[in-house]
This record gives C-alpha cells, structure tokens and sequence, in this order.
C-alpha cells in the first residue's frame, strides 16, 4: 500500500469533501484526516480545526494540479 501524503488543508469540511469528490470523479483515491471532532477540534485548540487531504504519494502532483483549477466557471455554466 502506498503512502498517503498530504496535498490540501481546509478548515471546513465542505471544502474539504467537495475537493475529495473531484479528485475521486479523476480517479484519486482521497482519505480526510482530521475530522474525529469535528467543529469541536478548533474549540480545544483552534491549530487542529484543519481538516488534511491526503492522496497516494505517486498522484499527489496530480491531485495539486486537479485542486489548482479553478471549476467555478463550469459550475456556473449548470445554472445559466
């Protein structure tokens, strides 16, 4: 098994599962760490509230490059 290595932080996890679907339709597999609280995590100590994204090491280039783009457009597009 590969080591996963992280590739994004978020502080909600919304951004974060939204970034997790992305790189899983690329097929990226994701893991989320930092989550076993939740919105409590930042209440005992707000430097643990992020929420890390972690990808196979040999596609984290990748899952930098898929992040890096900027999909707002596209999604406007559905709504017009």
């Amino acid at each position: 098994m590969s080591d996963y290595v992280t590739v994004a932080q978020y502080r909600n996890i919304l951004s974060a599962e939204v970034a997790k679907g992305r790189l899983e339709t690329e097929g990226v597999p994701v893991m989320l760490a930092g989550i076993g609280l939740g919105p409590l995590a930042g209440f005992f100590d707000p430097s643990t509230n992020d929420i890390r994204l972690r990808v196979p090491e040999e596609m984290a280039e990748r899952a930098r490059e898929l992040l890096a783009v900027d999909w707002s457009e596209d999604v406007d597009d559905l709504f017009d």
